[in-house]
């Protein structure tokens, strides 16, 4: 086992430790928020973070993105991390000045021509204090992701996760609403970005990065401008399928019918807990690899990634399948028991969306971004189209099943950007024994939960039950070889193998 299988197993595990960590602060404060909100100002809540979404990923998300990749060529130069952080710092800065003017600009356009009002002015202004937060934090974690830091990286994200949560509701209590986790958000970012940036100020000149600018000439300005450029397409054709649902939500059915239905996605959503780790470690990780022409290792790491998220994905789905009706009323209380039907509509579409985020990664890695670009822009598409068709007339259910459709053929769609940008993610996929795991292992776990007739019994004794079938499936039909297993665990208690 080479070292660089060694760090990327080490990379994947660190965030995905960082993920769950982010993850079970989810569940627990998720339901408080959404009870202390109530669906009405969940859904202009909803609304205001896809607005956020969408902002940051011209001024935030393709920063982090680019950073990470080119931080991780040449790690070991100090001069030339110095140099890239500089830039992004200063790209950063500006981005955030030019955003701010725009916000404040639009939103008082709007006020004007009676487009929006109270509170929803108020909201979107913060907005541009927000950004700047999470621009500091997303520089800062992208720095440490691209010094294969991860596990600094995730102890950061959690402790923004911490922060925001804890503030979020203590200010939810004292009746700020939706104000209330605005300000949370601005303080989660700034203090958490900040302790980042105090993290790496031995890795780097940081005084001479931010007020010097003799860094410019010691890098291709063309290549990492263009490459950013290609991201931020990227990034903003994959927020639109996140986004335009709410969106469209928001302005044709109300806050109401979107609170619902964002209650379906913050539950669906779930499934990309491992995934979005994948994707984290394998952007900056496989740019190394691709820079040194290990083909045949990308393919075997796509190959795996692919099935055992589809794997991951599928245990997932089968379990909130089985238990939406008992989890539901009692996660987010009775009155959002209509989400139930979006959820189900959802999950095949999470599933497909899930095995495409570490296809995608490794596409990013490349940085040849035009297939990529292409497939994720007919998808969005398709999204765009079905949500318009759909939603006037079939409100949160129109919006579940044109959601769904677009995010399943996110599949599809990378699987040949893939082979495209050269390399093959179903080499090893074994679909024919995933499809014989999944049908007997859902019929089982179905049958055991109409069995039970208490919903808080059924929470607790399903899961585990469903994950010994699932997993003792998995390895009798040869999904997973025992081989495989024992190799993880040797990997994870550090022993050789």
């Amino acid at each position: 086992m080479t070292p660089v299988n060694r760090d990327i197993f080490r990379g994947v595990l660190s965030v995905l430790s960082g993920k769950v960590a982010i993850l079970l602060i989810s569940i627990v404060t998720t339901p408080v928020i959404v009870r202390l909100l109530g669906p009405t100002d969940y859904g202009d809540y909803s609304f205001v973070l896809s607005v956020l979404s969408i902002l940051s990923i011209f001024i935030v998300t393709s920063i982090r993105t680019s950073l990470r990749k080119y931080l991780s060529e040449n790690i070991e130069d100090k001069r030339w991390v110095t140099a890239v952080f500089g830039v992004y710092v200063h790209i950063g800065i500006a981005l955030i000045i030019i955003s701010a003017i725009i916000i404040v600009l639009v939103v008082t356009i709007l006020q004007k021509v009676g487009f929006i009002g109270h509170p929803m002015d108020k909201y979107m202004l913060i907005l541009a204090i927000v950004l700047l937060g999470n621009q500091i934090y997303g520089i800062s974690w992208s720095s440490l992701m691209g010094y294969n830091l991860e596990h600094y990286a995730e102890g950061l994200n959690a402790i923004r996760k911490i922060i925001l949560s804890a503030v979020g509701i203590g200010l939810l209590l004292t009746g700020f609403g939706v104000l209330g986790l605005l300000f949370a958000h601005v303080l989660a970012g700034f203090l958490s970005g900040l302790l980042g940036i105090w993290a790496l100020r031995n890795k780097l000149d940081l005084k001479r990065a931010v007020f010097s600018f003799t860094g410019y000439s010691k890098i291709s300005m063309d290549r990492i401008l263009r490459y950013n450029l290609a991201s931020t397409a990227l990034i903003l054709l994959t927020a639109s399928l996140y986004h335009t649902d709410i969106i469209l939500l928001r302005v044709l059915t109300g806050s109401t019918e979107t609170g619902i239905y964002k209650a379906s996605l913050q539950i669906a959503e779930f499934l990309w807990f491992a995934p979005t780790a994948i994707h984290a470690v394998f952007v900056h990780s496989t740019s190394e690899l691709w820079e040194n022409g290990q083909i045949q290792r990308i393919t075997e790491l796509a190959s795996i990634a692919t099935r055992y998220t589809l794997l991951l994905s599928l245990l997932l789905a089968i379990g909130l399948g089985a238990l939406a009706d008992s989890l539901i009323p009692i996660y987010f209380g009775s009155e959002f028991n209509r989400s139930i039907g979006p959820l189900l509509i959802l999950l095949p579409g999470v599933i497909g969306f899930a095995v495409a985020k570490p296809i995608y990664a490794i596409g990013q890695g490349n940085g040849r971004l035009r297939a990529l670009i292409l497939a994720t822009g007919i998808a969005s598409l398709i999204n765009l189209v079905l949500n318009a068709v759909l939603i006037p007339k079939y409100g949160i259910f129109g919006a579940g099943v044109s959601t769904s459709i677009s995010y399943l053929s996110m599949i599809f769609l990378h699987i040949m950007s893939a082979q495209e940008i050269g390399f093959n993610p179903i080499a090893d996929l074994r679909l024919f024994r995933i499809i014989i795991v999944s049908v007997t292992s859902s019929t089982i776990i179905y049958i055991f939960d109409r069995l039970i007739l208490s919903d808080i019994i059924s929470l607790v004794i399903i899961p585990p039950i469903g994950f010994l079938i699932f997993a003792g499936l998995c390895i009798t039909t040869g999904a997973i070889d025992s081989d495989e297993v024992k190799t993880i665990f040797n990997k994870i208690t550090n022993t050789e193998v």
